[in-house]
């Protein structure tokens, strides 16, 4: 039981924790290829602007910092934010348990974080908005906790605020949801310190927040609104009740969350909520203002349209606290259940990255039928292959040029946003190869602004186009008619642990030429039908 422990003690489990996760997640960040959001998040990177089609600009400010501006652009180091970000929130998370609780509350929300897949994988390992959103979060809730329940009366209050609202406007520019933060600290002061509104301290630090949303609002003007019309495409939508949405969401965010943390934290919140203990102690009333409306507000959407677990993976990683305050407060830490969520999340990962590495099973039943659509089904694809299919067209490539079969220095062409930044980074990249996506904007993203800056396809260049088992699609009818020829395709099989699981297919289009107002969207925009 953790309550015998001295807090030295409990200091020493918890930096071996931390330690043996990092150790963890570097294995896995080295192991793993890049997967589909990843390298479309490195475009942001090497095509730095002050915001972007999908999100705010912060991922790829981090990857430029930790890449030393893409120096040094293998893998490993373009996870290194995810690694560091990720071992330092363990940190945070438990200053902040100790800060509302003790030290405790502090060692038993560091773990109950580690088990989160969503605290461990989306943020400690792959490289998503969600890296530096969760990790300003953190830093932001620490920082108004310190202002609410550590810093003693006159201006200690202030330099706390005010780096409570610099984190989160650090947060606001790794994602919009961020601004939740400002929702839980203002109904916070409603409930319980409403003397705290003629504070002037908080009114500079909600400026000084929104500052930082400045760029993205220049950027979203002088692109007509796109990103901000974009993200509200995803959650207004037709008023038509879709309880599978719901059920799809509450899943997602029960595996995203781990269920061994979800049922610690459902059960929580029934006896804060039972017990009035929000009324009784105002750190739950805390908790609960960061986490419950965020949550609340992409449950009502998702009976609407589709959502995605991880965007309410901060307000579950906050409402954590919850959990650990209550467990802790009454000397009951429950550790077999903590040991559960443990060792839940190193069974699923071992599962997982066995899948990814080795195909432990087939999903995929229609393959058997129709070896067209290999691999179709099979979503542990979208990490495995990339790097042996680029060596696989690095020799291609060399062997079609000195044979004559393309030109030296050919284009390389995709159809959506996704493959083509996997494209870019796997094949055309290690080449010196500039790729293009065809398509409207809403396929194609932020290759949409990438194809003007690589400017227009020159007249009668030649174009490699490849696509794989996994796509339905024909290339003849995207680009016959902007090409003199169209040689192949010449197929790339992928195996895993010796089984043959998706082809790629390598067509070699000829002599470009502009006839097509399509391909002419290379350099003048995406078509708009």
């Amino acid at each position: 039981m953790l309550q015998i422990y001295t807090d030295r003690k409990l200091k020493n489990i918890l930096s071996w924790f931390i330690l043996i996760s990092l150790i963890i997640r570097t294995y896995l960040a080295f192991s793993l290829d890049l997967g589909n959001d990843e390298v479309y998040y490195w475009t942001y990177a090497l095509f730095p602007d002050w915001s972007h089609f999908d999100h705010p600009p912060m991922v790829g400010l981090i990857i430029q910092l930790f890449t030393l501006n893409l120096t040094f652009d293998q893998v490993i180091f373009l996870r290194l934010p995810s690694l560091v970000l990720g071992t330092v929130n363990t940190v945070i998370i438990y200053r902040i348990g100790k800060l509302l609780g003790n030290t405790r509350t502090g060692l038993l929300a560091a773990v109950l974080y580690t088990a989160s897949f969503y605290a461990f994988i989306v943020t400690g390992v792959f490289i998503l908005p969600d890296t530096p959103q969760l990790f300003f979060w953190l830093l932001a809730l620490y920082f108004f906790a310190c202002t609410l329940f550590k810093a003693e009366e006159g201006s200690q209050r202030g330099l706390p605020l005010l780096l409570a609202g610099l984190f989160t406007g650090l947060a606001m520019l790794s994602k919009y949801t961020s601004i939740y933060l400002w929702v839980g600290i203002l109904l916070f002061l409603l409930f319980y310190r409403r003397s705290w509104f003629r504070n002037p301290y908080l009114y500079l630090s909600l400026g000084l927040s929104f500052l930082f949303l400045l760029p993205v609002l220049w950027w979203n003007y002088s692109n007509d609104f796109v990103s901000f019309s974009y993200q509200g495409s995803r959650v207004v939508s037709e008023f038509r009740l879709r309880p599978d949405f719901f059920t799809t969401e509450l899943a997602g965010e029960l595996f995203y969350n781990n269920p061994v943390n979800f049922v610690i934290i459902i059960f929580s919140l029934y006896q804060v909520f039972r017990r009035r203990l929000w009324k009784q102690k105002e750190e739950y009333g805390f908790i609960l203002a960061f986490s419950l409306p965020l949550i609340l507000t992409f449950w009502l959407v998702s009976w609407f349209r589709g959502t995605l677990p991880h965007w309410t993976g901060p307000a579950f990683t906050t409402i954590i606290l919850a959990a650990s305050l209550y467990f802790s407060e009454r000397q009951r830490v429950l550790p077999h259940i903590i040991r559960s969520a443990v060792l839940l999340t190193l069974v699923t990962i071992v599962i997982g990255f066995s899948q990814i590495k080795y195909g432990l099973f087939d999903p995929v039943i229609a393959v058997k039928e129709d070896p067209r659509h290999r691999g179709a089904d099979d979503i542990s694809l979208d990490l495995y292959g990339w790097q042996e299919l680029g060596h696989s067209f690095s020799a291609l490539y060399h062997k079609d040029v000195k044979e004559g079969r393309i030109d030296k220095d050919p284009v390389m062409l995709s159809w959506r946003w996704f493959p083509a930044a996997n494209l870019d980074y796997y094949l055309a990249r290690p080449l010196g190869l500039k790729l293009y996506a065809s398509g409207n904007l809403e396929k194609i993203h932020k290759y949409y602004w990438i194809n003007k800056i690589r400017g227009p396809i020159s007249e009668n260049k030649d174009a490699y186009f490849i696509c794989s088992s996994r796509d339905e699609l024909d290339p003849w009818s995207i680009f016959s008619r902007s090409f003199n020829r169209f040689e192949g395709p010449d197929t790339v099989p992928v195996y895993r642990n010796g089984v043959r699981v998706m082809d790629f297919y390598f067509y070699r289009l000829r002599s470009y030429h502009m006839k097509d107002t399509k391909l002419r969207s290379f350099s003048a925009g995406p078509p708009t039908e």
